[in-house]
C-alpha cells in the first residue's frame, strides 16, 4: 500500500523520488488503514 505511490510516481515523472513522495505515500496509507480500508472479514 505504501510501494504504489512511490512507483506511480517515479514510472510516470521519471524523476528520483524525494522525502516528501515517501511522507505523502506513508501519510496516504496511515490515512487508509485507520479509515478501514484494509479491514478483512
Amino acid at each position: 500500500a505504501v510501494s504504489a505511490p512511490l512507483y506511480y510516481a517515479l514510472l510516470n515523472t521519471g524523476r528520483p523520488l524525494t522525502e516528501a513522495d515517501a511522507d505523502r505515500a506513508a501519510r496516504a496509507a496511515s490515512t487508509a488503514a485507520r479509515a478501514g480500508v484494509w479491514v478483512t472479514g
